[in-house]
């Protein structure tokens, strides 16, 4: 089952608790609804009915989620259910989002002898094509591998890990 979400409206500037967004739910190339959240700490809403219950027993046919505990010790494992897919592919759009944002005029790395991901300031089009060619840099700044060069999947991979 390929579940995504179309035309999200986010507000980071609204979000409070919770992710303020409004967004279609799409089944394998069709429209089966939307979900929303006001960003008040309320759940999120996924409308309608039939969709949530689909996306419910989906989930539950997928693995456990471990949310962890407040106090660490044992794992906290958790069935998911469609508000848990739901704010998961956001967190993925907002990920994404952000990520071809930095791209666009950034080059983003990793480094050879620490984690993180490191950024360069803002770069016109031509200085940032010099920068990501340039061996000389990579070396001199200890460049593991720049998030420009990878296949998009692979960069969200790395760019969500944070590169720890």
């Amino acid at each position: 089952m390929k579940i995504e979400l179309r035309k999200v409206s986010y507000s980071a500037q609204l979000s409070e608790e919770t992710s303020n967004f409004h967004a279609d739910v799409w089944i394998d190339g069709r429209k089966e609804g939307y979900a929303q959240n006001h960003g008040t700490g309320g759940p999120t809403n996924v409308l309608p009915n039939t969709l949530r219950v689909r996306l419910d027993d989906y989930g539950k046919t997928l693995p456990q989620v471990d949310i962890g505990t407040s106090t660490g010790g044992e794992p906290h494992m958790i069935v998911q259910d469609a508000e848990w897919i739901v704010d998961d592919l956001l967190s993925d759009w907002i990920a994404r989002r952000d990520l071809k944002r930095s791209l666009k005029n950034r080059a983003l790395y990793t480094l050879t002898d620490g984690p993180g991901i490191m950024q360069t300031k803002p770069l016109t089009a031509d200085r940032l094509a010099q920068l990501l060619a340039s061996e000389e840099i990579k070396v001199k700044w200890k460049v593991k591998a720049w998030l420009n060069a990878m296949p998009e999947e692979e960069a969200l991979k790395v760019f969500r890990s944070g590169a720890t």
